[in-house]
């Protein structure tokens, strides 16, 4: 949430660029969620991983989501218009923008599609999210 709110105080869209944050499994990078926020921040675009867009063959995805991911996603209310792309959805934070929505989501499709525990190592990246580096967080 830190780092969501932090990068919500950079100001808006027009004169802050890289507005997102990408949060992985440190042990399987092409297991993650991205949102970037939308103009005026009361709504942020997300997308959680499919794999198409991993290092896998030449027109092939990194890696199959299971069935079971699959459906989590969509039970998280993520949609995927076109296998070869992530899934998708807005995610609406209010005025003035909850960003513990956003972040809660994030976690949850960490968990829940793509099988992290409490004590999983995350990567976070966020250009504007504060600070130099992004570990893990401790909350």
């Amino acid at each position: 949430m830190a780092r969501l709110d932090a990068i919500h105080r950079r100001g808006p869209i027009e004169t802050s660029r890289d507005r997102f944050i990408v949060v992985a499994l440190r042990d399987r990078p092409m297991h993650y969620v991205q949102c970037i926020f939308q103009p005026f921040d009361t709504a942020m675009l997300c997308e959680a991983s499919s794999g198409a867009y991993g290092p896998g063959a030449p027109g092939q995805p990194a890696f199959q989501l299971h069935p079971r991911s699959q459906a989590a996603l969509h039970a998280l209310h993520f949609v995927q218009a076109d296998a070869r792309e992530n899934f998708s959805r807005t995610v609406i934070l209010g005025d003035p923008p909850d960003v513990g929505i956003a972040a809660e989501l994030m976690l949850a499709a960490l968990y829940d599609a793509y099988g992290a525990e409490p004590d999983s190592a995350i990567a976070i990246m966020a250009p504007r999210g504060g600070g130099a580096g992004c570990g893990t967080p401790t909350s």
